[in-house]
């Protein structure tokens, strides 16, 4: 088998395996997805995502909650740089 073969079936056999591990996770986090709306639906009476959330506890402050880890954003340094590249692209104001 030549050079030119051998590396065309390794890079197919590379794109399928990166196909496989694609469609595992999605079907993975669906699952998780489906699985969390029906329990928030069964204890709650409303269909609610409950895995990720995020809130905002102020106008520079974010509460973000994965599985039931939450910590706090303070996004005034983010909000100052975005500010900063909106001068930059529009001119002072």
């Amino acid at each position: 088998m030549n050079r030119k073969i051998r590396f065309r079936q390794q890079r197919i056999y590379k794109l399928k395996i990166a196909i496989v591990i694609f469609l595992f996770l999605a079907m993975l986090f669906s699952g998780l997805l489906v699985v969390d709306l029906n329990k928030s639906y069964v204890m709650y009476g409303e269909p609610r995502i409950e895995l990720f959330k995020l809130e905002m506890l102020a106008s520079d402050k974010c509460n973000v909650n994965i599985l039931n880890s939450k910590f706090t954003l303070d996004l005034k340094y983010l909000i100052k740089d975005i500010n900063s590249v909106k001068a930059y692209f529009y001119g002072e104001k």
